[in-house]
């Protein structure tokens, strides 16, 4: 009875939150864990295609008493939810200058402009601009096969209509792995906005964020616009927070994260 269970609760982790490695489609196993929080086994390997080819023999364990509610099953999927999160944000911060991403294939004279020359997530359009790389980045680190089109200053709105992405208004609540939003000062304006993709955060002793550390591309540091510029485009940049909620003729507006209970 005890396996039946727990094979089951596995089953139900194993399609309701998108375990990262079921996501790469990679070979790997799986932990399993009861309403507490608490480890009691192994299960699951799939094969390169994402199908089950084993179930691990799950041992006895005698403390693991779980009745099968909906409540508690609820509850295990949302704790294992947030260990799956917790393994994406950086522990500490990322080297400034370098390029974090795997935008690029291996190859000699690969050409810029076409998609074929990129990896899955940045194969995608608008080579080079603000949200493909953000679309691309966001894809890349919460391995979500999410993808928000148009311009940039558009992404706050789209994103409060889709139930795969969370927004944030308060620009003082920055997080990591989101993405943050820039619209035009004046509302005329016809700029297309810009958005950037958030690698990690310095934050002061009561937790307000003193220093982001980003990544984007044809942004203001870009040496060539339109185009993806290798080791400039996806280069990691550092500034106060002060400096990063600014810019001439644009105000942040917002941060898009994915929602990972979708």
């Amino acid at each position: 009875m005890k396996k039946q269970l727990a094979l089951t609760l596995a089953m139900i982790l194993m399609l309701g939150t998108q375990t990262l490695a079921a996501e790469r489609n990679i070979v790997g196993g799986y932990g399993l864990y009861n309403h507490l929080g608490e480890r009691i086994g192994e299960v699951l390997l799939i094969n390169e295609n994402g199908t089950i080819i084993h179930e691990q023999k799950l041992e006895e364990v005698e403390t693991m008493k779980v009745e099968t509610t909906e409540e508690q099953i609820t509850q295990t999927v949302s704790i294992q939810s947030e260990l799956t999160y917790s393994t994406l944000v950086l522990t500490e911060p990322p080297e400034v200058g370098t390029v974090l991403g795997n935008i690029m294939k291996e190859g000699e004279n690969l050409p810029l402009n076409y998609a074929s020359s990129y990896t899955e997530p940045y194969a995608t359009y608008s080579l080079g601009q603000c949200a493909w790389y953000a679309n691309g980045r966001l894809r890349e680190v919460t391995n979500k096969q999410v993808h928000i089109s148009g311009a940039a200053k558009g992404w706050i709105a789209k994103a409060e209509e889709m139930d795969e992405f969370l927004v944030e208004y308060n620009i003082n609540q920055p997080q990591e792995n989101s993405v943050a939003v820039y619209i035009p000062i004046n509302p005329n304006d016809t700029h297309p906005g810009h958005v950037v993709f958030i690698e990690y955060i310095e934050r002061d002793d009561a937790g307000n964020p003193t220093y982001i550390y980003y990544t984007d591309a044809n942004g203001k540091c870009d040496t060539e616009l339109d185009v993806f510029t290798p080791n400039v485009d996806g280069v990691v940049r550092k500034e106060s927070f002060e400096e990063f909620t600014k810019d001439t003729n644009l105000r942040l507006s917002g941060y898009v994260s994915v929602n990972f209970n979708q």
